[in-house]
């Protein structure tokens, strides 16, 4: 690792160091980007391999393991949150990173620092050349696994949370033994390895389901119940089912009525009601509900009930109809850590959800006109971005600036806003994971739709092209008015910059002249 104590030349020493930290943070990220070469094999031999050599660090602190398609990350950050209100000293492992990737590797909220990510990668490097010799190179995600597992064991957390990184059963953090398994709500994504069918998705994310260890289940789609519940029983775990009162108590799909109230905190929702029982015969399971009382553009709030426990009025900080069924998650399975001892309380848990927030997921950057990011990266997600535009802003007249990566599905995902907004400015992200879609094309996927009839009553939806992010927006700030929406979606690598982008501006900005 470099020495940067030992300076030369004539700059201050303390610039120089800076600098010379910074170039290499810079070529520690490079060398981790460059392992996208060796793909996403999905196989546990490498990290396994990895994990023996450093003595199974993930083995010494207890994880809850959560899994899912949409929600994962945002009930990864409200269950660290509240494991921190509860003064537990608390891991989260997530991606990807929005700005910078030390966000992956967090401890109390807190990004990793740069010197123990530096020390992390070259400790790895070593390991890595070791592991390719027995089993084959680490890829990026399993060196950056084996970096937060071993971060997480020398700065001794009382627990860790950890996010899959793709699907569950091959993915690199199913290495640990959880205290409890989480998967959040499955739909389509990452086809191409994980399957084709909701059934065939569902195997893979069911695969952090261990034997004997409890798994707390959010609302589903019909066709994905029996994959979760038959693995489930096949190992011997216990199953907290969550189930929508919204909905009737079918435990079907996530969603629910549309609209921002139901009930009142006098008696509306489930505190106190009959709770019924689980409606699946393929395994017994424990069941939890929760009611959606309101959601709006200051948050949610929500019952929460068992069989014979009920937490009512639990609030959300995020935003959003979908963030309510993610906070039930996360609650359910505190109740779960409390039941088997753990210092989690329902004032711990009402504070945490509370005070979470997670940048860049239906996220009010300013006022007049107001501006809202989110990184709505698969197509379920671009279906609840959908509700909220309905359930938040109804009526207001939104400039919509997307950009995408050119393998997601694009065309689906303009078929779902279009008809929602007044114009789009077409832009692309710098860089991502893989090849962005050129923002002249999307331009022209738009005006495709358009042709379709998918713009509604708006088959001349003004169209603008800006292919660099920030000029995007601003071109929006500009054409909508003071009372309007600026509505920022896509790649979250579009996300990511704008959000930089804004806050570096907004540092930039000259200081109002004092008499």
């Amino acid at each position: 690792m470099p020495d940067w104590n030992r300076l030369d030349g004539e700059e201050d020493g303390d610039t120089l160091a800076e600098k010379k930290k910074e170039k290499a943070v810079q070529e520690g990220l490079a060398y981790l980007a460059g392992l996208a070469k060796y793909g996403e094999v999905l196989t546990l031999d490498r990290i396994a391999y990895m994990m023996e050599a450093l003595g199974h660090p993930q083995l010494t602190y207890p994880v809850i393991h959560v899994a899912g398609t949409m929600g994962k990350g945002s009930t990864c950050r409200m269950l660290a949150e509240i494991l921190q209100e509860a003064g537990l000293k608390t891991g989260l492992f997530s991606k990807p990173h929005l700005e910078r990737y030390n966000e992956r590797i967090m401890v109390q909220g807190r990004e990793i620092a740069d010197t123990d990510l530096l020390a992390l990668i070259e400790q790895m490097k070593i390991l890595a050349r070791e592991t390719a010799e027995h089993v084959g190179h680490p890829t990026e995600f399993e060196m950056s696994t084996a970096m937060a597992f071993t971060h997480f064991a020398q700065v001794k957390v009382d627990v860790a949370v950890i996010e899959t990184g793709l699907g569950g059963l091959w993915d690199s953090t199913n290495v640990v033994q959880p205290e409890v398994s989480v998967i959040t709500p499955i739909g389509f994504d990452h086809m191409d390895r994980l399957g084709w069918t909701l059934p065939e998705i569902a195997e893979q994310k069911a695969g952090i389901i261990k034997p004997g260890r409890p798994v707390v289940l959010a609302p589903q789609k019909e066709e994905v119940w029996p994959v979760l519940l038959q693995e489930a029983a096949r190992k011997g775990a216990h199953v907290i089912r969550l189930q929508d009162g919204n909905e009737g108590g079918n435990g079907g799909e996530t969603g629910g009525e549309t609209g921002r109230e139901t009930g009142s905190g006098d008696g509306g929702g489930i505190c106190g009601n009959s709770h019924g029982s689980s409606d699946s015969a393929a395994t017994p399971a424990e069941e939890v509900r929760f009611w959606a009382k309101r959601w709006d553009l200051s948050g949610g709030c929500f019952d929460l009930a068992g069989a014979d426990w009920c937490w009512s009025d639990l609030t959300v900080g995020l935003l959003g109809r979908h963030q309510i069924v993610n906070a039930a998650v996360a609650a359910a399975t505190c109740h779960l850590l409390q039941r088997s001892g753990r210092p989690v309380s329902v004032d711990h848990v009402r504070d945490g959800l509370a005070k979470v927030r997670w940048p860049g997921r239906l996220e009010i950057l300013a006022e007049k006109p107001q501006v809202i990011i989110d990184g709505a990266h698969s197509i379920d997600r671009f279906y609840a971005l959908r509700e909220a535009i309905d359930d938040l802003l109804p009526g207001r007249r939104i400039i919509l600036v997307m950009g995408a990566l050119a393998e997601k599905p694009v065309q689906e995902e303009l078929a779902l806003l279009l008809p929602k907004v007044a114009g789009i400015v077409c832009t692309q992200p710098a860089s991502g994971r893989t090849a962005p879609l050129p923002a002249a094309r999307l331009a022209e996927m738009v005006v495709a739709e358009m042709q379709k009839g998918s713009a509604g009553s708006r088959p001349d939806l003004p169209v603008w092209v800006c292919e660099k992010a920030w000029e995007a927006v601003e071109l929006a700030r500009k054409i909508a008015a003071a009372d309007q929406v600026v509505l920022v979606t896509g790649s979250i690598y579009l996300i990511g910059e704008v959000r930089r982008a804004w806050f570096d501006n907004e540092r930039n900005k000259p200081s109002p002249c004092r008499n």
